[in-house]
């Protein structure tokens, strides 16, 4: 990419941000901090300082930088181009990610019959892009999928269930959960191990806990299976494709790992 020239540079004065002390509790530890009052994206206040800002850069930019032709052409060129992931084997089946030049978002697609198969396009459900997959749970015979959505970066998941072969959606897709592990299905294929999120829990540090679902039941029979005391700490659990012996995880960086049998 060719270099931007920096002409003659002016005297300049970024906007002023206004210091609002914000203090709260975090895993024991109190924290204070200057500007969390601007992660309110809603707040009148912190959109007016974000226009501010931004017509200051835009500002700066022009008046001491002059950008050569045909860099934005050549920054899109990398950008909005054919895209396609790499390859997970699960079973006998093949499963990629895929983006055509000018579309928004990923696509989940599946080899089949030698042909490469659409099976969940996010655009359907959210036209705009601004919706997007964030995590795919298979069966051991890669029949159906969990898909996990989320959007606008809200770090909570939809997940939909679909038949990989069809692309159908079976059955209501299961809100508020985990973007990351939030659904994980039993080796039967009829259960899943689901871990709650909202937005309350978020805002709260709530920590997390973990429920064996049974697919198409309603949430009250969900069964507490673990959980953890601290947020800053997180639980998953999977099956073994080779055995009745269930996994637990629970820790930080450094998890833990603890076997329980079905």
């Amino acid at each position: 990419m060719k270099n931007l020239e920096i002409t003659k540079t002016k005297p300049s004065q970024a906007p002023k941000t206004l210091k609002k002390a914000v203090t709260e509790k975090l895993h024991g530890i109190y924290l204070t901090d200057n500007y969390r009052w601007l992660e309110d994206k809603k707040d009148s206040e912190v959109i007016q300082w974000t226009r501010r800002q931004h017509d200051y850069t835009a500002q700066f930019l022009e008046e001491n930088y002059s950008i050569p032709a045909g860099v934005k052409e050549e920054v899109s060129a990398i950008l909005d181009r054919e895209i396609v992931g790499p390859v997970r084997m699960v079973h006998d089946r093949q499963f990629f990610y895929k983006k055509q030049k000018g579309e928004a978002q990923f696509k989940l697609y599946s080899k089949i019959n030698g042909q490469n198969k659409l099976i969940f396009n996010p655009m359907e459900l959210d036209p705009q892009g601004h919706t997007s997959i964030t995590d795919v749970a298979y069966t051991f015979d890669a029949k159906r999928a969990g898909i996990g959505v989320q959007s606008k970066g809200a770090e909570i998941a939809t997940y939909y269930i679909i038949n990989t072969e069809t692309g159908e959606i079976i059955g209501k897709p299961i809100p508020s959960l985990s973007p990351y592990h939030g659904f994980v299905f039993t080796k039967d294929g009829e259960h899943a191990y689901i871990t709650p999120r909202t937005k309350k829990m978020i805002d709260e540090q709530t920590p997390s806990k973990i429920y064996l679902h049974k697919i198409g039941a309603k949430h009250s029979d969900d069964e507490y299976l673990a959980g953890v005391q601290d947020a800053k700490y997180e639980v998953y659990a999977y099956d073994s494709k080779y055995s009745d012996i269930s996994f637990l995880n629970y820790g930080d960086f450094y998890s833990v790992t603890i076997q329980i049998r079905r």
